[in-house]
């Protein structure tokens, strides 16, 4: 939705909050802005309008504590392709989303674990198919083992990509030095092989202590966890099983782990039973970032 062309000192109405335009920036970039932590979450956004994107700086309610310092997003189409969050983010922590919305957001790993550094070939042709939005977590060596398939990912405006560790061990067991490497290698490898920056990191195993989540803050990315795992390494969720429980336990906001590495024995041929069942339930799809600033 386009916005209607805004002056700096305009003021606006956003959720019910009155705003000001603090500056209407015409760049692709995100641009981050520092605001007065109020106890809700500022941000600056840029949308897309008929003939030009512009940045604006508005005040949203409802996000996570601790992301009410700095932020700003970059919206293309209503998808959420980049979020960038800095200042007093100790530890904070994303599960879920609202339990207000009837929305749900589907992410995959793929880890780097052991022998299963592959793409799930069906699978991804399922979630292509399903055309719903995702957020895909990619660890640091699957992306070296598959540049093609981080490629394919970067280029699928339904697919939000974020980080998901190097080598997939447990961050408890990593030094803050080798813990702050691995982001820093991470990264790296990803704005090589995608040609842009990554700013969400899901933690191997789902598994995040306070300290991984601030050295993460510290690196300008946001820890993502859930509150929804599929089950689908398990052989016993079979196809007809994994669609079941998935959609029985799906609640509003929820973060739904399954995985792109070939661990998930049957999500492909189960994922478009997923999409519908969930469909019937009344939910929408998003995304984790989507989720993050609340819309």
């Amino acid at each position: 939705q386009a916005l209607a062309p805004l002056d700096d000192g305009d003021r606006v109405v956003e959720r019910g909050v009155e705003v000001e335009v603090v500056e209407l920036v015409e760049t692709t970039e995100p641009v981050g802005v520092d605001v007065d932590q109020v106890g809700a979450a500022d941000q600056r956004g840029m949308h897309p309008g008929d003939d030009e994107r512009r940045c604006l700086h508005r005040r949203l309610e409802g996000l996570p504590p601790g992301l009410n310092a700095r932020a700003s997003m970059t919206v293309t189409a209503g998808l959420v392709s980049a979020l960038v969050l800095a200042g007093p983010l100790t530890g904070t922590i994303f599960a879920h989303g609202s339990r207000d919305v009837a929305q749900v957001a589907l992410t995959f790993d793929a880890c780097s674990s052991g022998g299963a550094n592959r793409l799930d070939e069906p699978l991804l042709r399922a979630l292509e198919a399903a055309d719903v939005p995702a957020t895909i977590f990619l660890g640091g060596i699957w992306m070296e083992r598959q540049p093609g398939a981080v490629r394919r990912l970067a280029a699928n405006p339904r697919f939000e990509l974020g980080l998901h560790g190097w080598d997939h061990r447990h961050l408890a067991k990593l030094s803050d030095a080798l813990l702050r490497s691995h982001f820093e290698k991470s990264r790296g490898v990803f704005r090589a092989l995608a040609g842009r920056d990554s700013v969400l990191f899901r933690p191997p195993f789902g598994i995040a202590l306070v300290r991984d989540a601030r050295l993460a803050a510290e690196a300008g990315l946001v820890t993502v966890t859930y509150d929804l795992a599929s089950g689908d390494p398990d052989p016993a969720f079979t196809k007809e099983v994994l669609p079941r429980y998935v959609v029985k336990r799906a609640r509003n906001g929820s973060v739904i782990i399954f995985h792109l590495n070939g661990r998930g024995h049957a999500t492909a041929v189960a994922l478009p039973g997923i999409v519908a069942g969930l469909r019937t339930r009344g939910f929408a799809f998003t995304t984790v970032g989507a989720m993050l600033v609340g819309r």
